[in-house]
């Protein structure tokens, strides 16, 4: 028995259709992938934290830009806050700068102050008053601000032009102390994430999402 076998058609033709489809299958897997490892990423940061603006600080992007194909694509997932992913992505201790504690915010407290995040160094004193210092044996110590009211809202008004006490010491009707920022020696971030766990995922899922784009 003599055995036969034959190519029909034009050999550069057909090489050259497989190497658009597998161009096609890995751009169109590897931008698949990405695509679903960033919104992975956005929902955990979204359940975590409950902070859209870092949630959508998730970024990715493929490599040659879709629809434009290549055997050799690549992707890049990254994060435009990286200092806030990385404290989550593992344990660990959060420690002052400067100085022996780390002031929170109270609720209390103003959350910007000229367009920059509170702090008691850039604390607004002309409207609320001088931060006073409140040492505790026992739990946080405080810095508070003295002599203010409350607006209708809850909200700390401006301090009053007096000091809202009485010849006694105590303070008039509605005038109060109140809590701006706690300060703590290191605060305790627990890990919200694996990150590498993640991307590992993304990579197993890029070969499935190539092979039946293939098919």
């Amino acid at each position: 028995m003599r055995l036969r076998a034959a190519l029909t058609g034009d050999l550069e033709v057909i090489v050259a259709q497989e190497q658009k489809g597998a161009a096609s299958a890995l751009s169109g897997g590897t931008h698949r992938a990405a695509e679903a490892l960033k919104d992975r990423l956005r929902q955990l940061v979204m359940s975590t934290l409950g902070s859209r603006k870092v949630a959508m600080a998730w970024r990715s992007a493929t490599y040659p830009r879709p629809p434009k194909t290549s055997m050799g694509p690549a992707a890049s997932v990254w994060t435009n806050a990286p200092k806030i992913i990385d404290a989550f992505s593992k344990a660990r201790l959060v420690r002052s700068d400067n100085g022996f504690f780390l002031a929170i915010p109270s609720p209390d407290a103003p959350e910007s102050y000229m367009g920059r995040p509170v702090t008691p160094s850039n604390f607004n004193e002309e409207r609320y008053g001088p931060l006073r210092f409140v040492y505790r044996r026992t739990g946080p110590s405080l810095l508070v601000v003295d002599a203010v009211k409350r607006t209708r809202t809850g909200r700390v008004g401006r301090r009053m032009a007096n000091d809202g006490m009485t010849k006694t010491g105590r303070y008039r009707k509605g005038y109060t102390s109140v809590v701006m920022f706690f300060l703590v020696p290191f605060v305790k971030l627990r890990q919200l994430w694996d990150l590498e766990a993640e991307f590992d995922r993304a990579q197993h899922e890029m070969v499935r999402f190539v092979m039946e784009a293939w098919q």
